[in-house]
């Protein structure tokens, strides 16, 4: 593997580029953007660090969401299979575990 990690491939600015070296690395760019964005201004680009922060702040709270879903369905999908075990009805619960598994697929 080659040593560095910049933006260029010859470059030497550890943490910019992830193993692959043509991809960059997402722990750096959460961690340092305003690096970032002057690395990228000196090749011509602009980045919006406060935009950047805000989407990753979208994607953090959704994440939370769909696995706080997630263990709601898990946690239904048990009590369903307790309650047919005991021979009661469960036609409610699986109509509202299925709302949940809607809830889930428009956050993915």
């Amino acid at each position: 593997m080659r040593g560095g990690g910049g933006l260029g491939r010859g470059s030497r600015t550890p943490g910019l580029l992830g193993r692959n070296q043509d991809m960059l690395d997402l722990q750096f760019l959460r961690s340092q953007p305003e690096a970032l964005a002057q690395r990228l201004e000196i090749k011509g680009f602009t980045l919006d660090v406060e935009r950047l922060k805000s989407l990753d702040d979208q994607r953090k709270s959704l994440q939370t969401q769909l696995q706080d879903l997630q263990a709601e369905r898990n946690r239904s999908a048990k009590e369903v299979g307790r309650l047919k075990a005991a021979g009661e009805d469960v036609a409610t619960l699986i109509e509202q575990t299925s709302g949940i598994s809607g809830r889930i697929g428009e956050i993915e």
